[in-house]
This record gives structure tokens, C-alpha cells and sequence, in this order.
């Protein structure tokens, strides 16, 4: 056993019920099958789903690293609308951010119901200790799926150790969602009309036809939403918005909505942004949204102006998880307590930082200096520096997770941990890994890695 894993092990941090599934697996050499692959085959034709590949292995964590994960969903929420509100000028905040300056405006002026906030916060542990990489938001997001093929993990880990699937469970990441948007929701509907419709915009009607059947199933089975359904268009124009801004679609009202296809300048968000600004619609992909997904945040977090609004308790917990930010066209910055220029710090120690794309997405836009050669970094250090849309971040490593591989071999994989979560509540986890001895720098499922369903103790 590598040394790095024999520490990990010491540091209890993955429950003792993932030791004993490990320790038999690993005698029985059972080879690891893919779940997501009848998904796969039936959604061929939408890429979000070509590339995913979904174990059996359950990841079983323990109350510690839960309590770890759900002081982060706790956390974010009041440090970022923080981070967000000290701007005075939407200017100001457009220009630190790369996003359209009114949004801010709106922000401070029609604050956004945060039940309705879906998120997922990236994370590396390193030597235990949770490391915040990025925060997605919105109905993009991936990985939440996992509750289509949650039950099929455990019970193939039951096929191993009999009686496993009895002592652990993943939580429902959909249950979690829609249950917090039933706050918002039931400002919008009545005991005499309890019907929820969700309208959804996706430009493959036929695909998303068949996952809107996988998605109501689950969606259901929270008591409360028995009377949900979706409106699926692939046309903007056929959604209406009244005077008071009562918004429908086809003729039907619609109380939720979902714009997973849409690009930043579809006609339909500013409409249904005014509609969720007057308490007439959950506008889970509204801009206000969005914002806490921009990665220049996490330099933002970091500037003197913010920290001075935080609680202390805040900003401590900011320096302990959020590496080291800053936007990466600064000219001079401060690290570890000395004055240095940002493009000689980057050039010197290469193999501490990563250069992110403010809007990047699916691991694009990123460079990982340890990960690049070094014509390819200082290239990298020319472009970004020179350009608002950058930061600079310090590098944190992942500690690996042993698993088996296509042999059935027990090797290390590197992890990145996606933690859901709705306002301050967590509501479940995945991993996405490459095999550690493959190397690289990205891990991203459109990239190649591997999935893992994370459960907790009973």
C-alpha cells in the first residue's frame, strides 16, 4: 500500500464500512462494471450523457468528512452574497467579474430567493482538509443523476459483502433540490390548485422527452410535488408573460423554470428575471444565480475590502478553504506576506498554481502549471496576465481513493468531490477521478474521468 494512501487511511476519514467493502472486494477481484451505460445508450445522441461512466464502488464516507462537506454548504452562501454586495457600483463589479453590470444591480435590488439556488461546490481534500476549486450553478449542472442508478450501486456492493446496502444510503440529490424550492413554490400555487409546472427549455425535445420520465419518477416521490409536471420547448416564443408577469407556456402556467440550453443572450431570461424579481416564478438559471458560480469570486473572497465585512468565523474559513486567488491581470500582489510581481511569482514556481478562465466551464479554460511544459505555462502567464477574465490560483493537491480498476486490480485514483447543495444545505455528493499513475490536471467527466455515487453511515 503508497504511503500517501496508508496516510489517508489513518486519518479516518472514509467510514469503517468502506475499509471492510474494500478489504473483500479486493480478495475477490471483482471487475468494476459501468452503470451509467443503459443511460448512455439511451441518450446517445446528448454529449452531457456520451461521456459519463458511472462504477460500482461505493464511496462511503464517514460523519466526520460529511460534517466537513456540510459546514462548506453552510458557509458559501453568507460569504458570497457578502463578496457580491461590496460593490457599490455595478461597474465596478462588472469589470471584476466579466458579467454584465445590471445583473448586479438587480442583485441588490431584487435579492434572489436562495431556496432556489442550486449548486455544486468542486473540491479537492487535501491531507483531509477540504480545498473549494469552483462552484457550478444552475441546471447545468452535472451529477445529480446519480439518483437514477444509486439503488444498482448498492446493490451490487451487497453482492460482495452481504448486508452493506442495510448500513448505508445516498442521499437523493433531486430530493434535496426540490424540496428546498418548495418554500419559493409555495408562494405560487394554493391548497385548491397544488399543480407545479416546470418549463423547460432544451433544444432536443426527443431526448430530453425521455429524460423528462427518468426526472418526474424522482421528482415525485417527494409527497409535496405528487402533482408536478414538465413543459418541455425548444421555442422561446411559445412562453407568455402577462402585465402582472404570470408566465405560461402553451396556454398552461408555469411556476419553476429550467433553461439548461440556453446562452447567455436568449431572449426569455430578462423577461422571466422581471417575472422572478416580482415573486411570479422560481428562475432557477436567473443571472443573480449564475453569479456565484463566477469563478472571480474566489479572488474576490480574498480581497482586504471583503475580508473587513466578514465574520471572523467567515474569514477564517475562507484562508483555510479557498486557496490563494487573485485576478490574474494584477500587476503586484502579496503572497505569504511579500510584495511580488504576479508573472515572475507564476514563472518561478510553476508547479504551485493554476490559471482559470472566469466562465470557463467543463474544465475548459484551464492550466495547471506542474501539468503543463514550461513553454506551454509561460505562453499561458503572457495571455492571461494581459487579460481581466483570469485569476490565478495556488495549486492544492486531491488525496487519492483506492478503487478497483477494469482488471479488478485495486489501484489509486485522484478525486474531485462535487458537493450539492440548495442555500446552506448539503444534499449529497459525487466523485469524478482519473486513475492517479494516468496524471492530469483537469479532472472532468467530458475529460475522461470515471464516476463514483458517494453514501454515508446509516
Amino acid at each position: 500500500m503508497k504511503k500517501e494512501r496508508s496516510q489517508m487511511f489513518q486519518n479516518d476519514f472514509f467510514s469503517a464500512i468502506y475499509h471492510d467493502f474494500l478489504a473483500v472486494d479486493a480478495q475477490k477481484k471483482r471487475i468494476d462494471a459501468d452503470v451509467f451505460k443503459p443511460y448512455r445508450e439511451m441518450f446517445s445522441d446528448n454529449e452531457n450523457f456520451n461521456s459519463r461512466s458511472v462504477r460500482t464502488y461505493p464511496m462511503v464516507i464517514n460523519k466526520a468528512q460529511l460534517a466537513a462537506i456540510e459546514e462548506a454548504c453552510m458557509m458559501i452562501p453568507g460569504i458570497w452574497d457578502i463578496a457580491i454586495r461590496s460593490f457599490d457600483s455595478p461597474v465596478a463589479f462588472g469589470d471584476y467579474t466579466q458579467s454584465p453590470g445590471k445583473f448586479h444591480t438587480a442583485y441588490l435590488q431584487y435579492p434572489a430567493d436562495l431556496d432556489a439556488l442550486m449548486m455544486r461546490h468542486d473540491f479537492f481534500f487535501e491531507q483531509g482538509q477540504a480545498k473549494l476549486l469552483e462552484i457550478n450553478v444552475g441546471s447545468r449542472i452535472g451529477g445529480w443523476d446519480h439518483d437514477m442508478v444509486a439503488q444498482e450501486v448498492a446493490q451490487h456492493a451487497d453482492d460482495v459483502l452481504p448486508g452493506i446496502k442495510d448500513k448505508i444510503y445516498s442521499r437523493s440529490i433531486i430530493t434535496a433540490f426540490f424540496i428546498s424550492m418548495l418554500k419559493p413554490l409555495a408562494k405560487l400555487t394554493t391548497p385548491q390548485s397544488p399543480q407545479i409546472n416546470m418549463m423547460m427549455y432544451t433544444m432536443d425535445v426527443e431526448s430530453a422527452a425521455r429524460f423528462r420520465e427518468l426526472l418526474l419518477e424522482l421528482i415525485r416521490q417527494v409527497p409535496q410535488l405528487s402533482q408536478f409536471d414538465i413543459i418541455l420547448t425548444k421555442d422561446v416564443k411559445e412562453m407568455a408573460m402577462d402585465e402582472q408577469g404570470n408566465v405560461s407556456c402553451r396556454g398552461e402556467p408555469v411556476h419553476l423554470v429550467m433553461l439548461p440550453d440556453a446562452t447567455p443572450s436568449n431572449p426569455a431570461i430578462e423577461p422571466l428575471m422581471r417575472a422572478r424579481a416580482m415573486g411570479k416564478v422560481v428562475f432557477v438559471d436567473d443571472p443573480m444565480y449564475l453569479m456565484f458560480g463566477n469563478k472571480a469570486i474566489l479572488a474576490l473572497v480574498h480581497e482586504p475590502h471583503v475580508q473587513q465585512k466578514l465574520s471572523k468565523e467567515q474569514a477564517e474559513w475562507v484562508r483555510a478553504h479557498v486557496p490563494w486567488t487573485v485576478k490574474a491581470n494584477v500587476p503586484t500582489v502579496n503572497y505569504e506576506g511579500t510584495d511580488v510581481e504576479l508573472k515572475t511569482l507564476l514563472r518561478q514556481h510553476q508547479d504551485d498554481f493554476v490559471l482559470k478562465l472566469v466562465n470557463g466551464f467543463s474544465g475548459d479554460g484551464v492550466f495547471v502549471g506542474r501539468f503543463c511544459d514550461k513553454q506551454q505555462w509561460l505562453e499561458a502567464i503572457e495571455e492571461c496576465c494581459s487579460e481581466p477574465n483570469w485569476i490565478a490560483q495556488k495549486y492544492s493537491g486531491s488525496d487519492p481513493i483506492p478503487a478497483p480498476d477494469e482488471q479488478g486490480e485495486t489501484v489509486d485514483y485522484t478525486p474531485v468531490w462535487g458537493t450539492f447543495a440548495t442555500n446552506e444545505t448539503y444534499g449529497g455528493a459525487q466523485i469524478r477521478a482519473f486513475k492517479t499513475a494516468k496524471g492530469g490536471g483537469v479532472i472532468n467527466s467530458s475529460k475522461g474521468a470515471v464516476e463514483f455515487v458517494v453514501f454515508e453511515e446509516r
